[in-house]
């Protein structure tokens, strides 16, 4: 679980990097208003704040439950 919840937040800072460059505004969009200096990084921080979740999640997460027995 938190793998996928740490690859969607890294999703949309991904998105919101990108969409910066378009300059379209993801987190107005949204109704979320950012002032000019935490909006500048705010992609930067949801990827880095994802990235942190996704390998904090195990790779084995619900392993034991399909495993066979031996």
């Amino acid at each position: 679980m938190l793998r996928f919840l740490g690859g969607a937040i890294f999703l949309w800072g991904a998105a919101d990097l990108v969409l910066s460059w378009t300059g379209m505004d993801l987190w107005a969009e949204v109704g979320v208003t950012l002032p000019e200096f935490i909006w500048q990084f705010s992609h930067y921080a949801a990827m880095a704040l994802g990235g942190v979740i996704f390998m904090a999640g195990s790779p084995d997460q619900g392993a034991e439950e399909t495993k066979k027995p031996e």
